[in-house]
């Protein structure tokens, strides 16, 4: 044996347990109502939507409350109703006591992976971007649209009789000026956006002071193939709240910041008492 296997094997031998086995989430929790604990830990804590499911972890379902835990590698799906205690385990979930977790599948699961940080980075990146500006634009803000004639849209904070709007391609080829009234204008045909192409946007005005101010934002059509997939995994109307959930988490990894903002936004009237979703979204 050499001298560098000989390294490697002493180096696994005085690093075994973290070396070999890496801590990670097998699954999360999608949807909750009531009260949730994971009792593993002598201070029992309560679970929320986002919270990541880790094997050991024990959850007790009070009554009259439900949970909803998604396993990503095997697409499986465990609704619960309270009373019930389970076991969280690698592949599945190991029933203690009372009312047994009934099991689906969802094939959103092969396409997304939640991961609670970038929710919550994304909702405070929003948030910050819209603060003491006179004017802020409430879409197209980077990312991805499958629209070849999106409508733009901004608010505008001071008063103003009139605003500017330009378009250029990422060449900095002026593509339109037009100036507008109102808050929101939606491209002519006129306009050709190619795919994979950056475009920015900025709409400009000017205070009754005579101070002029503006937004601007950049954003891209996207290809075909993305576009087919985000409609063809698109859940049904009557969808359940975690499919939903999922899909919005999809739009926003791939790139398609507003779908998935106001998918954030219906979700989060939907369960007003979960301060995980709520923190995760803009003002």
């Amino acid at each position: 044996m050499n001298r560098i296997s000989k390294l490697i094997v002493l180096f696994f031998m005085l690093c075994p347990s973290w070396v070999a086995a890496e801590e990670y989430a097998v699954g999360m929790v999608t949807d909750i109502s009531g009260i949730t604990l994971n009792v593993v830990n002598k201070e029992p804590q309560q679970m929320d939507i986002f919270s990541e499911l880790f094997v050991g972890d024990q959850l007790k379902i009070e009554k009259h409350a439900s949970v909803t835990l998604i396993y990503w590698d095997n697409q499986r799906v465990f609704q619960i109703q309270g009373p019930s205690v389970v076991h969280i385990l690698k592949d599945s979930i190991q029933h203690v006591s009372g009312h047994k977790p009934e099991i689906k599948k969802i094939a959103l699961l092969q396409h997304v992976r939640i991961n609670p940080a970038e929710v919550a980075q994304s909702g405070l990146v929003m948030r910050s971007a819209q603060k003491n500006k006179p004017i802020s634009l409430l879409n197209l803000r980077g990312g991805k649209t499958a629209e070849k004639r999106p409508t733009f849209m901004w608010k505008l904070h001071q008063k103003t009789d009139r605003v500017r709007f330009e378009l250029v391609d990422e060449d900095g080829n002026m593509l339109l000026v037009k100036v507008l009234n109102g808050e929101r204008f939606t491209l002519p045909a006129s306009v050709h956006l190619n795919e994979g192409t950056v475009y920015s946007w900025s709409v400009e005005g000017r205070m009754e002071n005579g101070q002029v101010f503006a937004d601007w934002g950049d954003f891209e059509l996207a290809e075909p193939s993305l576009v087919a997939q985000k409609n063809n995994i698109k859940p049904k109307m009557h969808a359940g709240f975690s499919q939903r959930l999922l899909y919005a988490a999809w739009l926003q990894q791939n790139g398609f910041g507003d779908d998935a903002h106001h998918l954030w936004l219906k979700l989060a009237k939907e369960r007003p008492n979960s301060p995980a979703l709520k923190a995760a979204l803009p003002n």
